[in-house]
């Protein structure tokens, strides 16, 4: 679990980096990490779900998760996700 949580912490530290350094490149590093985000989420379960059943969670099946067919909401979260900042890009 603290893989994920680093990669977030990771993601906020480059989110504010960019807006200190570059702020015109914020909305494209927002709508990147709205399609990463995901799939890390879906990480966070599986070592959740693994946790719950009282096995060991391993870093690789947390990883390839989203692979799994229970998982296919990820394609049109991710695409509705990167749609809508960009139509917020498109708005200004």
């Amino acid at each position: 679990g603290v893989w994920f949580g680093v990669c977030f912490v990771a993601m906020g530290a480059l989110l504010m980096l960019t807006f200190n350094r570059a702020p015109a490149y914020l909305m494209a590093l927002i709508s990147g990490f709205l399609l990463l985000g995901p799939f890390i989420c879906v990480g966070c379960y599986a070592i959740s779900y693994a946790l719950e059943r009282g096995k060991q969670p391993e870093i690789k099946r947390a990883a390839l998760a989203f692979h799994q067919p229970r998982r296919a909401v990820l394609g049109p979260a991710r695409l509705l996700g990167a749609l809508s900042v960009s139509g917020k890009l498109r708005a200004r």
